[in-house]
């Protein structure tokens, strides 16, 4: 459990990291990008509007943030223009030497929108078109090279460095989590010995009274009183064995690995509960698969099918089915059903929690459940490796386990 509890905290904070790092990359690289295209489309339409040709400014332009007394002479572009017929009217190519004219033409035919962008070697050429009233048609082409690529360098070099970022922050994640849930794993601890202590301190004044009552009875013979008393006496010491138990299991102590023939141990439970079952007006059903092997601890895997086949049990529909199957695939699989037709409309996820018991109808109120059952299972399966699941359909609910 403390491992899991680790990973699940390293877990969190990576994914938070994760996500503060991919919208900060994404914000800061949209706006480079947008910058750099939206000062490439400026320029292109400002040539436009000069009649494919960019004039000369003088000092900073008021109209402008992008042109300087510079920009005419650091940007390469070349405009050309075709009659209403579509002969070539004027090719100017004065402001670029990196393209000859025959590819600049032939470049016009990659043209399929009003504005966008080409690749021409290594180069990138962002165009716009104009249809002019007289049926002409010019195309302006500017080199965007160096926008482009440092646009691209700038989203490489971010996402680089958020890698970076986050595997600094993960080693210094895993470095340091222990210490972060370290209250956490004192505070479980602490609770794991209390719990652990008081079924002991509980154990010896269960003993004394189960001890007494039986000597009372024994000299004044059985009553609704002593009856009663030992009746209680039973359910406490259960209890108190189910917490100690539960305590040890999260603790993952004495675990026997073996390889054993778990059908034996499924129908062995099943049998045992046949006349339970029987007792209850149920009928218990198997369908059990013979020599489904396991490597596991055999008496936690008997504990886990005990757990599962008391509790459909206890809660089946009067006169109902509880079913018992296991079977094996890629992995072995036990299955425990059984009817339940009030079975809408409840968080099953709440199953596994201590203590919780889902039956606000108190009908089963009498059955001596505490709600450890199904957590204590979930504690094997995890110890085991496994999964465990519960749905319900059709009046129906499973409990899977999967090893």
């Amino acid at each position: 459990m403390i491992r899991r509890l680790r990973w699940r905290f390293i877990g969190s904070a990576s994914v938070a990291l994760l996500v503060v790092l991919v919208t900060i990359i994404g914000i800061i690289n949209s706006a480079i990008h947008e910058r750099a295209y939206n000062r490439i489309y400026t320029t292109l339409d400002y040539i436009v509007a000069h009649n494919g040709y960019l004039p000369k400014v003088k000092g900073q332009s008021d109209d402008n943030e992008y042109f300087t007394p510079e920009t005419s002479y650091e940007t390469r572009y070349f405009t050309i223009v075709f009659n209403k017929d579509g002969t070539l009217a004027k090719a100017s190519m004065d402001k670029v030497a990196a393209i000859t004219k025959e590819d600049a033409i032939a470049l016009t035919r990659q043209v399929d929108n009003d504005r966008g962008h080409i690749k021409y070697a290594d180069l990138t050429y962002f165009y716009k078109v104009v249809n002019k009233k007289d049926g002409s048609r010019m195309i302006v082409f500017i080199d965007g090279t160096n926008q482009s690529s440092f646009a691209s360098s700038m989203l490489s070099m971010s996402l680089w460095l958020g890698f970076g970022s986050f595997v600094v922050f993960f080693g210094l994640l895993c470095l340091l989590s222990g210490k972060a849930i370290k209250p956490i794993i004192r505070s479980q601890q602490q609770q794991k010995q209390f719990i652990t202590n008081a079924g002991h301190e509980l154990k010896t004044p269960l003993a004394v009274i189960s001890a007494n009552t039986e000597v009372m009875e024994m000299m004044n013979g059985k009553n609704e009183w002593t009856e009663s008393t030992m009746k209680q006496v039973k359910r406490l010491s259960g209890l108190v064995s189910e917490l100690v138990t539960i305590a040890r299991l999260d603790e993952r102590e004495d675990i026997m690995l073996e390889h054993f023939d778990y059908s034996e141990t499924v129908k062995s439970v099943a049998q045992d509960f046949k006349s339970v079952a029987a007792g209850e007006n149920l009928t218990l059903k198997t369908d059990i698969e013979d020599l489904v092997f396991v490597k596991a601890d055999k008496k936690r895997l008997h504990e886990l099918a005990n757990i599962l086949v008391d509790n459909a049990i206890k809660y089946c529909d009067e006169n109902g089915t509880v079913l018992v199957t296991l079977s094996k695939g890629r992995r072995v699989r036990l299955t425990v059903s059984n009817d339940y037709r009030n079975g809408a409309n409840i968080d099953y996820s709440r199953f596994f929690e201590r203590f919780y018991r889902e039956d606000s109808s108190h009908t089963h109120i009498g059955k001596g459940g505490y709600g450890i059952g199904l957590s204590m299972a979930e504690s094997i399966v995890a110890a085991c490796k496994g999964k465990i699941s519960v749905s319900w359909k059709d009046n129906v609910i499973t409990f899977e386990v999967l090893l």
